[in-house]
């Protein structure tokens, strides 16, 4: 029983990674259809803990992030938040090494059973109207959503441009269909 359980956990985190990976299918879709652009930015945002696992992954993350291809043009910043949580904040002009190094840094945690500690990835765009669009993947519920800030000091969100945004997108990318789940993300550092 055990190993069906493992394989199914595999199998989730294979999905995974490749729900974010339709993004980087789906971007020049977004450029030319709907009008929105990437910011060259993206993160990947986790609870940290205290365990040997957790610091093991963490070794293993930061040697991959130096080493793999997929990293090789992608920045790298660190950054804990005032709620706790460890951002890794990548910046690269290919949003396909952006996608594959959230992608690592998901698939390295998630592979030594700290999946429950992922939140979520960020994907910064912006529309033609200047409007800040950010595409959040929620690892917990396997979907995308579209966070859009109207007025950021009264934290004032444009509910309205996210309902209508998010039809336009599911041909192209997974949504997370529960809109209770669509949280605010204020103070983002990416």
């Amino acid at each position: 029983m055990a190993i069906f359980k493992r394989s199914n956990k595999r199998k989730r985190r294979e999905a995974q990674s490749g729900l974010i990976g339709e993004l980087a299918e789906a971007e020049p879709e977004l450029a030319s259809e709907l009008r929105i652009t990437s910011q060259n930015r993206a993160a990947i945002v986790f609870k940290p803990l205290e365990t040997q696992e957790y610091l093991f992954a963490i070794d293993a993350i930061e040697q991959k992030l130096t080493y793999d291809p997929r990293s090789s043009a992608t920045k790298l910043e660190r950054k804990s938040d005032k709620y706790g949580y460890r951002w890794y904040m990548f910046k690269s002009g290919n949003i396909n090494d952006l996608v594959g190094s959230v992608s690592l840094v998901g698939e390295e945690l998630a592979g030594q059973k700290l999946a429950d500690q992922l939140l979520v990835a960020v994907f910064p765009f912006k529309s033609n109207d200047g409007r800040i669009v950010n595409l959040i993947f929620n690892y917990k519920n396997g979907g995308f959503y579209a966070f859009v800030p109207k007025d950021v000091e009264n934290e004032e969100r444009d509910t309205e441009y996210e309902l209508e945004l998010m039809p336009k997108l599911e041909d192209s990318i997974v949504i997370d269909e529960n809109k209770a789940n669509w949280y605010p993300m204020w103070d983002m550092p990416v």
